[in-house]
C-alpha cells in the first residue's frame, strides 16, 4: 500500500467525521435553561479560602520558576550559537568524507558517495580519470587518461564562487561533471 493512499484513506476519514460531527450538532436540540451568567457560583467565602490560597501558590511556583530559569538561559544563550556552528562544521566535515569517498574509503556510502576520490585520489593530491576523447575533425573516439587536478590545492588556483559553479555546473571539455 503507497503512502499516498494511506493519507487520502485517513484524509476520507477525517472529512466523515467532520459531517458526522456537523450532523449530529444541528440536530440535537439545546435543553431549555438558566444563561450561564445567571447561575450561581461559589460564595466569596469558598473563592477566598483554601482555593485562593492554592492557586496564588502556583503562581509563586511559576514565578520562581521564571525567576530563576530566565537568568540561566541569558548565560547559556552565548555558548549555544557557538556550539551549534562547531556542531553543524563537524557535520560538514562527516559529510563531505561521504560525498568525496569512493569503495576503497572506510566512509564510503554506495548511497551518498560521489566517487571524487576515483579521479582526485583518495587523498585529494590529485589522479586519473579514464574518459572517452573525440579528436578535433577525428570521428572516433579515443579513450585516454585525463589528469585530474589535485583538489588540495584548489583554492590557491580558483576562488571559492569558482570551485562552487565546477561543482555544481563541470567543466567542459573535461571528465568533471556537473553535481548541481
Amino acid at each position: 500500500m503507497s503512502v499516498r493512499l494511506v493519507l487520502i484513506v485517513i484524509n476520507a476519514i477525517a472529512m466523515a467525521a467532520v459531517v458526522a460531527y456537523v450532523i449530529v450538532t444541528l440536530r440535537a436540540t439545546p435543553e431549555a435553561g438558566a444563561a450561564p451568567n445567571q447561575t450561581p457560583f461559589l460564595s466569596d467565602e469558598d473563592l477566598e479560602g483554601r482555593r485562593l490560597e492554592r492557586a496564588l501558590g502556583w503562581a509563586l511556583i511559576c514565578s520562581a520558576v521564571i525567576a530563576v530559569s530566565l537568568p540561566l538561559y541569558w548565560l547559556w544563550e552565548p555558548t549555544r550559537q557557538e556550539k551549534s556552528i562547531e556542531y553543524f562544521d563537524d557535520g560538514s566535515v562527516e559529510r563531505g568524507a561521504v560525498l568525496y569517498a569512493n569503495k576503497q574509503s572506510e566512509s564510503y556510502s554506495n548511497v551518498n558517495s560521489l566517487l571524487c576520490a576515483d579521479c582526485h585520489g583518495l587523498d585529494g593530491a590529485g589522479g586519473a580519470a579514464a574518459t572517452n576523447f573525440t579528436p578535433p575533425g577525428g570521428s572516433t573516439p579515443i579513450r585516454v587518461s585525463w589528469k585530474a587536478p589535485a583538489l588540495n590545492t584548489v583554492l590557491q588556483r580558483f576562488s571559492e564562487n569558482e570551485v562552487r559553479d565546477i561543482i555544481t555546473y563541470g567543466r567542459p571539455g573535461t571528465p568533471m561533471q556537473a553535481w548541481g
